[in-house]
């Protein structure tokens, strides 16, 4: 071997132990936290059943998902988050939450980006849309209001949607000031907006804001062409993956955009099972898009495979691969090691809190809850 050669494998290796050295250090300084932390839980209409008690024990803020809003900025009276808006399920979730001295806010959705684009930058639509925001905030008492806008870049309005996106909040927070100024103003936003610093206008938003939730999850999409961490702490920048970002490096690019005692790392209670074409670490995935494994369906499913539990070091995440009828599933899941990674890592950046998406998800039983305690 000549010396040049020699040089080069040595050059690779030096860069290697390196980047072990880095990331390790990294991790050692997020993993590790005596923080007490404010708990937020998303519950979704569709699991407030008879069966579902929501402990408030460890809960210190219950957010009711959700009401739709349409084009003409109003609620969408045909989606079941308007009609459980009704229910006498929801009315006690709320008694029990005030009995507890819990706060309960509601949210506010829309996944159509002509919809956004219009209640954004339309006055009169606006306005309407306000009107019915403080309409449905003191018809149940709730304790703030949370937005969660996404989806917005399906017809190219990323440019003008951030000032649009603050003088609706702005608007709003002036609107429920005029009411009582200690409700709480939550806005929701995901992973990629804030490493890429577009579309929101963060200083503005940030100032208007009372809480900001960042949806930490998805990293790996369903329809994502390889299986993968749905939120990873680190991750590998060598992978050739479009969107390869990291719980971390969302929480490194929070400076100068959002202030830490007003975050709140969103945390999955889910995970993602694909169809892959082999059994090897983050292999492509075989047509469609991934099932959706809830966290408390996953133990079930592990005791009927009896599959390897794997460890992702970098992901800090665990994963499984099973074989069934000659084909490969593979699936990235949460389970109490992985959520207390996450918890640590929120309390040791500063951050506010953590907000699970979603209530309901969780075994049966206070398994789940029992650890946090501890």
């Amino acid at each position: 071997m000549n010396l040049k050669k020699t040089a080069s494998i040595f050059l690779i290796i030096i860069f290697s132990l390196f980047t072990a050295f880095l990331v390790s250090y990294n991790l050692k300084k997020l993993l590790f936290s005596n923080q007490n932390l404010k708990v937020l839980g998303f519950l979704p209409y569709w699991n407030i059943t008879e069966d579902y008690q929501v402990n408030f024990k460890k809960i210190d803020q219950l957010i009711y998902f959700s009401l739709m809003v349409n084009e003409l900025g109003e609620f969408d009276q045909t989606d079941p988050g308007f009609t459980n808006f009704y229910s006498d399920k929801l009315d006690n979730l709320i008694k029990q939450a005030k009995e507890n001295n819990k706060q309960v806010l509601l949210c506010i959705a829309s996944f159509d980006a002509e919809v956004m684009y219009q209640v954004t930058l339309n006055p009169e639509i606006r306005k309407k849309l306000i009107d019915n925001i403080i309409w449905a905030l003191q018809e149940k008492d709730f304790d703030g209001i949370d937005i969660d806008f996404e989806y917005f870049w399906q017809i190219g309005h990323e440019e003008v949607f951030g000032d649009n996106f603050n003088i609706f909040l702005t608007d709003l927070k002036k609107a429920m000031t005029e009411i009582n100024p200690q409700l709480i103003l939550s806005v929701d936003i995901y992973p990629k907006a804030i490493i890429e610093n577009h579309p929101y206008k963060f200083t503005k938003l940030n100032q208007i804001s009372d809480q900001i939730i960042i949806m930490a999850y998805d990293y790996t999409v369903s329809i994502a062409p390889h299986s993968g961490p749905i939120a990873p702490i680190e991750t590998d920048f060598r992978l050739q993956i479009e969107d390869n970002y990291s719980i971390s490096q969302t929480i490194k690019s929070l400076p100068g955009k959002i202030s830490l005692k007003k975050a709140f790392l969103g945390i999955p209670l889910y995970g993602y099972e694909w169809q892959t074409i082999d059994k090897e670490y983050r292999s492509q995935v075989i047509g469609g898009k991934g099932e959706t494994i809830l966290y408390g369906k996953t133990e079930t499913l592990i005791k009927e495979k009896n599959p390897q539990i794997n460890w992702d070091s970098l992901a800090q995440s665990p994963w499984l691969v099973y074989e069934e009828n000659r084909l490969y599933y593979q699936l990235y899941f949460e389970n109490q090691q992985s959520l207390k990674v996450k918890y640590n890592v929120a309390g040791n950046s500063g951050l506010e809190g953590i907000a699970f998406w979603a209530l309901g998800y969780e075994e049966e039983g206070n398994k789940m809850w029992d650890f946090f305690k501890k």
